[in-house]
């Protein structure tokens, strides 16, 4: 009876044995790190900056009326390009519902602007005129009936700052911005979607 309780204790000892043994198997014998980065860099031409038009709350009279916008357009464009060439701007606008007897009459209209030069001086931005000559500015005009947004040219940019960073401001002052409505338009809030899209020009 106790040799055979001694092979007992003996067969249990052997099983326990072989379960650490798979224990010590599966631990880790080695570890390695490596970091992973990632570097964000700025575009070397891109518009910075867009203020849109708005002609806000208006009355209606029963009259043909032309309103102007209580905002300038304003678009900036940074460009940090080495290589240095022409871009130039377009502007896309798509009118929103307007009734088909009068939607041809809705005119938005969008005068020639300036193109400035905008440094810091002292912590305060200075805008420098460029010549005329430097740029072409053109007039952008879309009526209500135009069901497609038509893209056309606001500025070609043709004579370009030699300083790389150079931050551009094209500007239409808001009594240049103007809306042409029709007696019949009847009251309501009428929407529109305007697109401004930077070219690179290679010469």
């Amino acid at each position: 009876m106790n040799l055979r309780k001694v092979f007992f204790l003996s067969g249990l000892g052997i099983l326990l044995f072989g379960a650490q043994a798979t224990v010590e198997a599966s631990e880790t014998v080695g570890k390695t790190e490596s970091g992973i980065s990632i570097t964000l860099l700025e575009r070397d031409l891109a518009i910075n900056k867009v203020e849109t038009p708005s002609f806000g709350r208006q009355l209606c009279n029963g009259k043909d009326q032309v309103f102007t916008s209580q905002r300038d357009l304003v678009v900036r464009v940074k460009d940090n390009r080495e290589a240095r060439s022409p871009w130039k701007l377009s502007y896309r606008y798509q009118g929103g519902t307007v009734s088909d007897k009068v939607a041809r009459d809705v005119i938005y209209r969008i005068a020639e602007g300036a193109l400035s030069v905008i440094e810091e001086v002292d912590k305060n931005e200075v805008a420098t005129p460029l010549a005329k000559k430097n740029y072409v500015a053109s007039v952008v005009e879309v009526d209500h009936k135009q069901r497609e947004a038509v893209e056309q040219d606001l500025l070609q940019l043709q004579e370009v700052a030699e300083d790389s960073g150079t931050l551009y401001e094209y500007r239409v002052a808001k009594e240049d911005i103007s809306m042409e409505v029709p007696k019949e338009l009847t009251k309501g809030v009428y929407h529109g979607t305007q697109t401004v899209c930077l070219y690179n020009v290679p010469i």
